[in-house]
């Protein structure tokens, strides 16, 4: 699952794609996916500040569909990916994503690592622009 919320925090607005019914009150637009393929199209349809992803969703798992967002080079091709997955993966299939969280998510740790991506990221657009 896929979605995106955003909201104006003290950490600079916050757009997420989230997986799971977590809830998470940084961000206020929603956006969903209900598979890796569907994932694929929200990514390429409009840009993200941070994507949350499952490893394992139907259709296309979050490994590949990561991948190809990464691939693309479209509007999200350089966003933070943080991937979900009930167990650890290996490295390779690790590499698409910029942080891999073994469930159970733990929400505290889950926003620090949210906000500390988003931050990074922000600062390496603000070097180019």
């Amino acid at each position: 699952f896929f979605s995106s919320r955003r909201r104006h925090t003290r950490y600079g607005t916050v757009t997420g794609v989230q997986t799971c019914a977590l809830p998470i009150y940084i961000a206020q637009t929603v956006v969903e996916a209900h598979d890796g393929l569907e994932a694929l199209d929200r990514a390429a349809s409009q840009p993200f500040d941070v994507i949350l992803m499952d490893v394992r969703m139907p259709n296309m798992d979050g490994t590949l569909a990561a991948s190809q967002i990464r691939s693309s080079r479209g509007v999200n091709g350089s966003t933070p990916i943080i991937a979900f997955t009930a167990s650890q993966i290996n490295d390779i299939d690790a590499r698409p994503f910029d942080q891999v969280v073994v469930k159970p998510i733990v929400p505290r740790d889950l926003l620090m690592t949210i906000a500390r991506l988003v931050s990074y990221h922000s600062d390496q657009i603000a070097k180019v622009a």
